[in-house]
């Protein structure tokens, strides 16, 4: 039997984020360079600041990890590959706007956006980002998890 796993590339997940204004693109641009603190995963808001991301990364990759599954079509047919799912962090750390931004077929794309929605359901509310005033502002996110057997 083959065995699979499925791997999380947290620092892409950053790397892709921007922030989100409801207007131009020229907002979102200016938004962008206003961003000082990237949303993050909830359960580390104990830890010292230095500590905070890896350690939300980390929450994250275990709760995405319980929740995931390798689509049997994709196993069957030996599709690998990423899988990025864009999302927004809200002001309140509640997540909407999901879509699927890369998806390398047979299911793969469709169960990471299944398990982005449930975090929705299962109420986990994300720490939003914030901008340079210290405000909460939203934040588009996206998550890129690499499918491999």
């Amino acid at each position: 039997m083959k065995t699979f796993s499925i791997t999380l590339a947290l620092l892409c997940c950053y790397a892709f984020s921007f922030a989100q204004s409801d207007s131009t693109a020229t907002e979102i641009k200016e938004d962008f360079n206003k961003i000082v603190e990237m949303p993050r995963f909830p359960g580390c808001e104990h830890l010292p600041a230095t500590e905070r991301k890896k350690c939300a990364d980390l929450s994250m990759l275990k709760y995405i990890y319980s929740h995931i599954k390798y689509p049997p079509a994709a196993k069957k047919a030996g599709v690998e590959g990423t899988a990025i799912v864009q999302f927004t962090v809200n002001t309140d750390g509640t997540l909407s706007d999901t879509k699927i931004v890369r998806n390398p077929g047979y299911g793969t794309g469709e169960e990471l956006e299944r398990v982005v929605h449930q975090m929705v359901e299962d109420n986990i509310i994300w720490i939003p980002g914030k901008n340079q005033k210290g405000e909460f502002t939203r934040v588009m996110f996206n998550l890129p998890i690499k499918f491999r057997l």
